[in-house]
């Protein structure tokens, strides 16, 4: 039999899952489909998050390198495909592709959807 310690462990882990309704508690703007077409202007400095759902699998892409940098986030949820800072004053576009998740040996729909979303990293 294993021995059982009745001590206090010595520290405490919280994990978070990030997700568009708990993204705003940490203060980050989280930019969706539903801003297809649009201008997000965020501050430099600032992170933000990008969810995408909708049963797609998406990959995300920034047409000008430099202004918005991917930051490592183990703590985001399956819908989230990314967090970025706004690291740069300037302006890129983000270019979404969506594709069906297909299994193997089924039939599966061939499509793609793109969003752009235009980001405006602005001066505090």
């Amino acid at each position: 039999m294993p021995a059982v310690s009745t001590a206090n462990p010595p520290f405490t882990l919280h994990v978070l899952t990030l997700d568009e309704k708990h993204a705003w508690e940490s203060g980050m703007t989280v930019v969706q489909k539903t801003d297809a077409n649009q201008t997000i202007r965020i501050p430099r400095g600032r992170k933000f998050v990008v969810s995408f759902d909708g049963g797609l699998s998406w990959k995300v892409s920034f047409d000008k390198k430099g202004v918005v940098t991917e930051v490592a986030a183990p703590y985001a949820g399956n819908d989230v495909q990314g967090v970025f800072e706004a690291t740069n004053v300037g302006t890129t576009t983000l270019n979404a592709i969506g594709a069906p998740v297909c299994k193997p040996g089924l039939m599966c729909a061939q499509f793609f959807i793109t969003i752009p979303v235009y980001i405006s990293v602005e001066r505090l």
